[in-house]
C-alpha cells in the first residue's frame, strides 16, 4: 500500500497550514528607471542595504520594522542618486534587483562573456560583456587583479542603452 493511499484513508480531510494574514510587498521606486525591483522575491538578506551604507555611502537606504513586518527601502521617499548603487543588482542572490535594459531577455547562462576593458573609464577597468547573436545584453565587472577594483560606475553597467540607441 502507498503512503498516499493511507493518508487518504486515514488522514484529515483538513490541512495543517492557514495563513489568514499573506503578506504583500510593494515593489520599490526609489532605484530609479535602470533597476528593477521584484520585492516578493527578497528574503531580507541585506546586502543591498549593507552595500549602499558601507561602500556607496548611501544612508537613506536601509531596513524598516521587524520580522514579519520587516520592509527593505528608503526611510522618506525618496528617489537614491549613486554611481555604484547600480552593483547591486550583482549582489542580490534571489534575483529581487534586476538591469532594467536586460531584464527577462535572456538568461544567464546563455550568454557567451568575452573579457574587455571599459572605454569610458580612465584607468582601463576589465569588464565581462554577455553577448547572445551578436546582441550585446549585459556588462558585468570582473576582478581586476592589478586595480583590485570590481565595482563599476552606473555608466558603465547601462552603456547598453547608449550602443542601441535609436
Amino acid at each position: 500500500m502507498w503512503s498516499s493511499d493511507i493518508l487518504i484513508t486515514y488522514g484529515s480531510d483538513r490541512g495543517r497550514f492557514y495563513e489568514l494574514n499573506k503578506r504583500s510587498v510593494n515593489n520599490l521606486n526609489c532605484c530609479g528607471p535602470l533597476i528593477k525591483t521584484v520585492m516578493t522575491r527578497c528574503i531580507h538578506c541585506t546586502r543591498c542595504v549593507r552595500f549602499a551604507n558601507e561602500i556607496s555611502s548611501v544612508l537613506d537606504f536601509g531596513v524598516i520594522g521587524r520580522g514579519i513586518n520587516m520592509e527593505i527601502g528608503t526611510y522618506i521617499t525618496n528617489f537614491l542618486n549613486d554611481e555604484l548603487l547600480a552593483n547591486i543588482i550583482d549582489l542580490c542572490p534571489v534575483g529581487a534587483l534586476i538591469s532594467m535594459p536586460s531584464s527577462f531577455t535572456g538568461r544567464n547562462w546563455e550568454l557567451k562573456f568575452i573579457q574587455s576593458i571599459d572605454v569610458l573609464d580612465s584607468i582601463a577597468i576589465s569588464i565581462r560583456i554577455g553577448i547572445s547573436n551578436n546582441i550585446v545584453y549585459r556588462i558585468l565587472p570582473s576582478l581586476d587583479e592589478f586595480y583590485d577594483e570590481w565595482l563599476l560606475i552606473k555608466l558603465d553597467l547601462f552603456m547598453i542603452l547608449l550602443i542601441y540607441k535609436d
